[in-house]
């Protein structure tokens, strides 16, 4: 099998940080990329190319997306009709972990653990 590297650059958190384009769980995968109708393209292509692989296919109906909120709406409809899938607002955890986590809240915790 033929290993695809580069095709989408992913999310990095900071400026020296790697840059992380997915995360492979138990039966779920995250992926991270830009918002871009060809960089969609090249997840579903991605997507495609393993289900033709492992011969195993992807629920289409229980994925969905989480755009950034700098993300323009325009794009919204575009990347969901490109992707197949639905937009989700906000997952208040995913396997018991919080999805959103804002820098108020790390400082916080940070300064919390500093103290006390």
């Amino acid at each position: 099998m033929r290993r695809i590297v580069g095709l989408f650059l992913g999310h990095q958190i900071c400026k020296r940080a790697i840059a992380i384009s997915h995360l492979l769980f138990a039966n779920d995968s995250l992926v991270f990329c830009r918002v871009s109708v060809n960089e969609a393209k090249r997840v579903k292509h991605i997507l495609h190319l393993y289900e033709l692989k492992s011969g195993q296919q992807v629920n289409f109906a229980k994925s969905s997306i989480i755009f950034s909120k700098g993300v323009p709406k325009n794009y919204h409809d575009k990347i969901l009709i490109t992707m197949d899938m639905k937009e989700v607002h906000f997952h208040e955890k995913y396997l018991g972990l919080p999805t959103h986590v804002g820098r108020a809240k790390i400082k916080d915790k940070v300064a919390k653990n500093i103290i006390g």
